[in-house]
């Protein structure tokens, strides 16, 4: 396992990882920043103060991703974070949002249709369209909520789902399952490696491992290892290619397979 060169773009990563809370070291609060007013909705005088707040972040943080401001995105999530069904600390978030910053410069979104619901008491969730378009993907649009912590004067974001990905999560899940195939063989090359062996231990790959994103649509398979508990503890991106394999989190490295689970993968795997 050696250090691999520092690469000038993250690649596809859609979904996320954590690591164990022991590992994490605490972090100091988000700094507040002001929020923007909402353009088309009532002043905040004529307006409930906390549907005003919730509906100023959800403009910041949309503006945030399209200006790929990391401390802006900081400012208005909360320092842990359930993020595509897994909690993320906020390094390994905002990790995984640059990863999509790199890959797809040229994205933007826009929100449309926010609904803010209060139904559960101390949690309020924004609903609404997200739409983003790009030079390199065509223009998808996604149902996303985002859930709040709140005080009197921020809302910081505690839980974000898309159905996009969801979506897409459960399709790579299905296929990891099926014996032969492709993303079988990719998911037990990851469980190969030293660092797959050491996290998953007699657990095999299909079921321990989980295959986030994959060719067509990415040049690399994406892969989450998880712990004895079901928590998230490493990524890998495995290139279609070469099946080389590249820790994305926690570290930096590259990662060797065992040659006959290369083999097989490749074999599985081709073409694609």
């Amino acid at each position: 396992m050696q250090k691999a060169a520092f690469r000038g773009r993250c690649r596809a990563v859609l979904a996320a990882l954590s690591v164990a809370c022991g590992a994490c070291e605490p972090r100091a609060a988000a700094t507040a920043r002001p929020l923007p007013t909402v353009p088309g909705r009532l002043p905040a005088a004529e307006e409930e103060p906390l549907v005003t707040l919730v509906r100023a972040t959800v403009v910041e943080w949309s503006a945030a991703h399209n200006e790929h401001d990391r401390r802006r995105l900081q400012a208005v999530y909360d320092t842990r974070v359930r993020y595509a069904r897994f909690s993320f600390p906020i390094d390994l978030l905002l990790r995984t949002k640059e990863a999509f910053f790199s890959r797809s410069p040229s994205a933007r979104q826009e929100v449309s249709e926010v609904v803010v619901d209060r139904s559960t008491p101390g949690l309020p969730r924004a609903r609404f369209t997200k739409t983003v378009r790009s030079a390199t993907f065509r223009v998808t649009r996604a149902q996303t909520e985002l859930s709040f912590s709140c005080d009197s004067k921020r809302c910081l974001i505690v839980d974000e789902e898309d159905d996009a990905f969801l979506e897409s999560y459960a399709v790579h899940g299905a296929a990891g399952e099926r014996r032969g195939s492709c993303a079988e063989a990719v998911l037990t090359l990851a469980a190969s490696t030293p660092d797959g062996k050491r996290i998953l231990g007699d657990r095999p790959g299909p079921s321990a491992a989980r295959l986030l994103a994959s060719p067509p649509g990415n040049t690399h398979f994406v892969v989450l290892l998880l712990d004895g508990e079901g928590a998230p503890a490493a990524l890998y991106e495995i290139a279609a290619a070469t099946m080389e394999i590249t820790e994305a989190f926690p570290g930096d490295v590259i990662h060797k397979g065992e040659a006959a689970a290369i083999q097989i993968a490749r074999r599985s795997c081709t073409p694609l």
